[in-house]
C-alpha cells in the first residue's frame, strides 16, 4: 500500500465561515454543510442513506457540519467552494459526468450565504434518469434549470469523439462512463445487453445510443469570457478530455476539480498541467494513505482527487 503526504489545504479558512444553525429539513431529503438539499431517491442506496431516508418521513432538524478531516468529501467540497468564492463578479461552472449536478449546487449554495452573485451553472451527464433527476435537483434548492444549462450527453475526448456512443439505460447509480471506456468500442450497435456489479447489488440495462461531446463543444456553448471551474468525475477517462482539451482549458478557465481513477492517471494529470503553467493546489492520491496535516486520508481502495488553479487567469 502507498503513502502520500500533503500539506493541509486552506480550506479549513472556508468553513470557518460557513454558519452552523439548526434548521428543520423536509421530509425525504439530506441537508448538507452549504445547506443543499438533496433527495434520498437521488442518491446511492448505501446502507447509510437507507437508514437516514427511513427516519426521515417527515421534517426533521439537523444541524449539518462540514465532513471530517479524514474524509475525502472534504476536500473536494474545500476545492469547489475555493473556485467559487475566487470568482470575481460573475461565476461560471461546468461539471462533467454531472449526475443530479450536485457540486454545481454546491457552489451556489455556498455563495448564497457566503457572496451572492450571478452564475451560470452548466451540467453534462448521460444517463437519462440523472439527467432528469438534475432539474428536479436544481429546482430543489432554489435554481431555475431555464435559467442555466444542462446537457445529456457523454463526455467524449476530441482526438477519439465520435457523435454517439452506447450508454447504460435505467441504471442511474452505476458509473456509465466506465462502460462508455470499457465496452461501447466492442459493439457497433444498440440493444446489447450487460449485467454490471456495483455497490449495493447487481442490475441488468441495455447499451443505447446517445449524444457524445466533447469539453471543447460544451465551451463553445456557453458565453464569451472565463469559466471558473470545471469539475469533472468521468470514471477514467479524465487525462484524455483534459489531454485532448488542454489548450482551451489554459486559455478559458480558471479551476479544474478532478475526480482520478488510477495511479496513472494522476500521474499524467501531474505532468500534462504542469508542463502547461498550473499550479497543483491540493491532491489525495488514488488508491494510497493520504496524510494531510494531522489527518489520515485512506483512499486505499478508492478514488483520487486533484485541484488546479491556471497561473495565467
Amino acid at each position: 500500500m502507498s503513502h502520500s503526504v500533503a500539506s493541509a489545504a486552506p480550506y479549513d479558512e472556508i468553513f470557518a465561515r460557513i454558519e452552523r444553525r439548526r434548521i428543520i429539513v423536509p421530509a425525504g431529503f439530506h441537508m448538507d454543510s452549504v445547506g443543499q438539499l438533496t433527495r434520498f431517491d437521488h442518491m446511492l442506496p448505501t446502507a447509510y442513506v437507507r437508514r437516514m431516508r427511513a427516519e426521515a418521513l417527515k421534517p426533521y432538524p439537523m444541524a449539518p457540519n462540514p465532513p471530517p478531516p479524514e474524509n475525502p468529501h472534504r476536500y473536494e467540497l474545500g476545492a469547489v467552494l475555493y473556485a467559487a468564492l475566487s470568482s470575481r463578479d460573475r461565476f461560471t461552472m461546468i461539471e462533467l459526468g454531472a449526475g443530479i449536478a450536485p457540486w454545481c449546487v454546491t457552489a451556489a449554495c455556498g455563495l448564497r450565504a457566503l457572496d451572492p452573485k450571478p452564475l451560470l451553472l452548466v451540467g453534462v451527464e448521460a444517463e437519462p434518469s440523472r439527467f432528469a433527476w438534475m432539474r428536479q435537483h436544481l429546482i430543489d434548492n432554489d435554481l431555475n434549470p431555464d435559467a442555466h444549462i444542462q446537457i445529456q450527453a457523454a463526455i467524449l475526448p476530441s482526438d477519439d469523439w465520435k457523435p454517439f456512443a452506447l450508454f447504460p439505460r435505467g441504471v442511474p447509480n452505476f458509473g456509465g462512463h466506465r462502460v462508455v471506456t470499457d465496452l461501447a468500442r466492442e459493439h457497433e450497435t444498440s440493444g446489447v445487453t450487460e449485467s454490471p456489479h456495483f455497490d449495493p447489488g447487481q442490475d441488468t440495462f441495455s447499451l443505447e445510443r446517445i449524444e457524445a461531446v466533447t469539453l471543447e463543444m460544451v465551451l463553445d456553448r456557453l458565453p464569451a469570457g472565463p469559466v471558473d471551474l470545471v469539475h469533472m468525475d468521468i470514471q477514467g477517462i479524465e487525462e484524455r478530455v483534459v489531454a485532448a482539451a488542454v489548450g482551451p482549458l489554459t486559455e478559458r478557465v480558471r479551476h479544474l476539480a478532478i475526480g482520478t481513477h488510477s495511479v496513472a492517471i494522476d500521474q499524467g494529470l501531474r505532468e500534462l498541467l504542469s508542463g502547461q503553467g498550473w499550479t497543483l493546489h491540493f491532491a489525495l492520491e488514488s488508491l494510497a494513505m493520504n496524510h494531510v496535516g494531522d489527518a489520515m486520508v485512506d483512499l486505499s481502495m478508492d478514488d483520487g482527487f486533484q485541484h488546479w488553479i491556471n497561473s495565467r487567469l
